[in-house]
This record gives structure tokens, sequence and C-alpha cells, in this order.
């Protein structure tokens, strides 16, 4: 994640009005479900491919014929084409899905507003307030990167106050 999308949460979640009118609540929700729509696309598209091909779908094999045709003039048949296909997935490259994805009912999210945290890298941060989140979201991020509150810091100051001080005087004067 980089340093402007960092900045687009922090305001997206814990700007005074988003969290006074629970629109963060709702915006970590959405953002959390199209999280795990994208990890269930990653997981899911491999499986599509190889049903498509094992399968002999018509309108793949039409797809693909009529595009080769375009490429050198010539159409080949529905069975070569499948034929091609099924050669490039073999026995011992069957696509599994991995047994760790979650389900539907499994999501690892917590209840909210009655637990306060945060996910990041697939880990959950548990926090006593909105305070501790920043807090820790900071402490994470700096021991993954050494150099991101620097970085961080060196951007505008948002509103009022800034989210990172060298002492607790600057951040609210």
């Amino acid at each position: 994640m980089d340093i402007k999308e960092c900045i687009f949460r922090f305001d997206r979640y814990l700007q005074y009005d988003a969290i006074t009118s629970g629109s963060a609540v709702t915006a970590t929700y959405d953002d959390y479900k199209d999280l795990f729509r994208e990890k269930k696309f990653v997981v899911t598209l491999p499986t599509a491919y190889q049903e498509l091909i094992e399968e002999e779908n018509e309108a793949l094999l039409k797809i693909i014929a009529e595009r080769v045709e375009n490429l050198c003039g010539f159409k080949p048949d529905s069975d070569t084409v499948a034929k091609f296909l099924k050669s490039l997935i073999k026995d011992d490259q069957k696509i599994e899905p991995p047994q760790s994805v979650p389900v539907q009912g499994q999501l690892a999210m917590p209840p909210f507003p009655s637990r306060i945290g945060f996910f990041l890298h697939g880990k959950y941060y548990n926090c006593r307030n909105a305070i501790g989140v920043m807090i820790q979201i900071f402490e994470v991020l700096s021991v993954r990167d050494a150099l991101f509150v620097e970085r961080f810091a060196a951007f505008p100051k948002r509103g009022n106050h800034p989210y990172l001080a060298k002492n607790p005087a600057e951040l609210n004067p």
C-alpha cells in the first residue's frame, strides 16, 4: 500500500464527521467486502478456466477458432481447439482451490462496532479505541518499512492537525 492510499484510508475511516455519522463503519465494511470479493475472484478464476476447457465450452471454442481464422486465414474445427486447450493443462497441473480460503459464512471479521481494530496484510489487530488504531497502524507499517514514518510525515497536513509528530504537543497544539 502506498502513502497516498494510506492517507486516503485514514481520511475515509478516521475523519471526525465520518466517525460520528457512522459512514466510517460503512466504508470499512464496504472495503472489506470488496477485498474479500477480489480474493474470491483470484481463487475462482483458474477453476473456471479449467472447467471451461474440460467441458469444451462451445462459446470459448468458437471465439478461439475465429481468432485463429482472423490471424492465419484458416478456421480450425472445435475438436482441434479443444484438444489444444486440454494440452495446456497437464494432469499434474490441475488446479485445486486452496483449502485456507474462507467461504462466505467464515469471514474473520469482528462484529462492529463492539470491537475496534483493523486488518492489515491478512491479520487482525485489536485496539482499545480509534487512537490506538492509528498508533498501531503506524507501528506495524513502520516495522514493515523503516522509512514509512518519515515519508508519511513529509506529506502536507490534512485539516488542523498532523497525523504524526515527534512530540505530543505538535499533534494537538
